[in-house]
């Protein structure tokens, strides 16, 4: 029996791509592999994803209580992902009622291929939230459309009341803070002689 049991893990694990932990009442447990269908011979892809098997897909689910978002306001769906020859790159929406929806992202403007980008998709209230008893029942199933990509990376995904900053902030270059450190290190030192003297 033991080795029945031993060799049904090893083969779950062995075709299990992603282990998945869920708290559950305080506890951790691993939920089923979304990819046992690979020795039951279940269909694919498998939900959350409806399209291309290689094609993500992320579901919210999530309560928000009334007066803590706005009804009027904008609800974007952020996200950092890889990488920048990611073209044509769309969002397929679910709503909670079923019905469905398709969108363009709003992406950085590509500088070299490999990188990853941040982009968002701006959505309406309705799309994502229903009135609930005290606030307001969120629910939106995303599916990541890239046909063109055999894979993409992603670093996060969220709905949020702000959209993600598309335009990268310059970072300097090591070389340029050390100058800029030394020219301020002088430029103490100097004042400090001068309170001295």
């Amino acid at each position: 029996m033991r080795t029945r049991r031993r060799s049904y893990w090893r083969s779950v694990y062995r075709h299990c791509l992603v282990d998945q932990l869920r708290h559950f009442n305080g506890e951790q447990r691993c939920l089923q592999c979304q990819y046992e269908h690979l020795w039951r011979r279940r269909p694919f892809p498998m939900p959350p994803s409806t399209t291309l098997p290689n094609q993500p897909g992320f579901v919210f689910d999530f309560f928000v209580a009334t007066g803590d978002i706005d009804p009027l306001a904008d609800v974007f769906f952020n996200l950092i992902f890889g990488d920048y020859d990611v073209v044509p790159a769309g969002l397929g929406f679910i709503r909670a009622d079923g019905s469905t929806f398709a969108q363009a992202l709003t992406v950085q403007a590509p500088t070299a291929d490999g990188l990853i980008q941040s982009a968002f998709a701006t959505l309406a209230f309705a799309d994502v939230f229903t009135s609930a008893l005290g606030g307001f029942s969120g629910y939106l199933a995303v599916n990541f459309n890239a046909p063109n990509e055999p894979y993409t990376a992603f670093d996060f995904v969220e709905l949020a009341v702000t959209p993600i900053s598309v335009d990268p902030t310059p970072v300097p270059e090591p070389g340029t803070l050390s100058l800029l450190a030394a020219g301020l290190l002088g430029l103490a030192i100097r004042r400090r002689r001068r309170r001295v003297a």
